[in-house]
């Protein structure tokens, strides 16, 4: 009895971390589509629309597609690995400033997730879903 207890709660808690794994990648990019990134200028964007402040950060669409996520189990520990590959996500994530003097603010979209979004309520609902969907 003991041993089946167990399988279960494992069953439960990986579902549960494929759950919100999958729950925090779409919030992740929910966030990244929204006007929320201060800028410094006006530009216009490869559609030939143009970006005001606050803005988001999708113009061509290159660095939303690029993102990737990947679930790593090591001893009893869960680690939920996020990265955006695009080449000009790190320019985007650290700032830059231009050859003309111009400076581009970071953003830093990672730290302002945790702000965005309850890490313990989607946790949570997580949880709820992948015990409904192991003890049916």
């Amino acid at each position: 009895m003991k041993v089946k207890l167990n399988q279960r709660f494992n069953l439960m808690m990986t579902r549960a971390s494929q759950i919100f794994q999958a729950r925090l990648a779409e919030e992740s990019q929910k966030m990244l589509t929204e006007k929320r990134r201060p800028y410094p200028r006006a530009t216009i964007r490869s559609d030939g629309s143009i970006a005001t402040s606050p803005r988001d950060v999708v113009d061509t669409g290159e660095l939303v597609k690029s993102f990737g996520t990947a679930l790593k189990k090591q001893n009893q520990t869960v680690i939920i690995n996020q990265q955006w590959i695009a080449e000009h996500a790190a320019i985007v994530y650290l700032g830059w400033t231009s050859s003309t003097g111009l400076k581009i603010p970071a953003w830093k979209w990672m730290e302002e997730l945790t702000n965005y979004v309850s890490f313990e309520k989607l946790f949570q609902e997580a949880c709820f879903k992948a015990k409904n969907e192991v003890l049916k």
